[in-house]
């Protein structure tokens, strides 16, 4: 039966789980928690830290050398800084965000995450 539309795309797990251990596994380890308090840390201090703060890199192309696979990489930006050189960004919203970055300390997010 083909599949009519709807959030489940075939290939989105491969994109999905490179994060896992950055983002979930590191902090929570391998079980399955189901908590307000989880479901409360990610909404607020973990998405904010993750998005505004912590940079990462984004693999831009493969080449093949012989046996070798040489990759390439762009240079480390945070979420939010993709999306401020996105051309099609809001800029209204983009300087909203930008107001609440400067009024977040990533030092103390990060003490909220781990406590």
């Amino acid at each position: 039966m083909p599949h009519g539309g709807g959030s489940y795309k075939k290939g989105a797990n491969a994109r999905i789980e490179p994060k896992n251990w950055t983002h979930v596994r590191r902090l929570l380890g391998y079980f399955r928690y189901d908590t307000e308090a989880i479901n409360d840390l990610y909404e607020k201090e973990l998405r904010l830290f993750q998005n505004l703060f912590l940079p990462s890199v984004k693999l831009t192309k493969k080449e093949r050398i012989n046996s070798c696979l040489r990759r390439r990489y762009e240079t480390p930006n945070t979420p939010f800084q993709r999306v401020c050189a996105w051309p099609v960004a809001g800029p209204e919203r983009v300087a909203e965000v930008q107001r609440l970055r400067e009024t977040l300390d990533p030092f103390q997010l990060s003490e909220m995450i781990q406590a």
